[in-house]
């Protein structure tokens, strides 16, 4: 992904704040939760016999992940660009993405869970033990 991310940064101005950028792309993860908890709020719609979530909220929530992970992407790149790299803004990026990871989460389940809920259980339990790790990691970094 980096060669495209080395494109799209060039799109934007030097003068916008990376932290824009990344609150930009949480922004759009939380757009995708409160979306897919509207059409599904009980994680029934994958289940047989149950109303299902139309097919454009399904493409719209697609279009908009692959845009917040790209911003989330972007952002580094801005901040070499612009020479803004700050302790602060890199706090402020993986506190986001430890946030973005849990409303990712979501939508994952949103996806499978009624259908197989054991076996979704059980493979994504080592992605919710990163998360629980992540956000310390990312602090010892700094």
């Amino acid at each position: 992904m980096h060669p495209f991310w080395n494109t799209v940064v060039k799109v934007f101005p030097t003068w916008l704040a990376p932290n824009l950028i990344t609150f930009s792309g949480f922004l759009l993860a939380v757009f995708n939760f409160l979306l897919m908890a509207y059409f599904d709020p009980d994680f029934y719609a994958s289940a047989p016999g149950h109303k299902h979530v139309p097919d454009w909220v399904w493409i719209v929530v697609g279009i908009l992940s692959f845009m917040a992970y790209t911003l989330d992407g972007v952002d580094g790149k801005q901040d070499c660009r612009t020479n803004f790299i700050t302790l602060l803004g890199e706090l402020f990026d993986h506190g986001l993405d430890s946030w973005s990871c849990v409303y990712f989460l979501s939508r994952v389940f949103h996806f499978w869970m009624r259908i197989i809920w054991f076996q979704c259980f059980c493979s994504l339990s080592p992605a919710m033990g990163s998360l629980v790790f992540f956000y310390p990691v990312s602090l010892g970094k700094v």
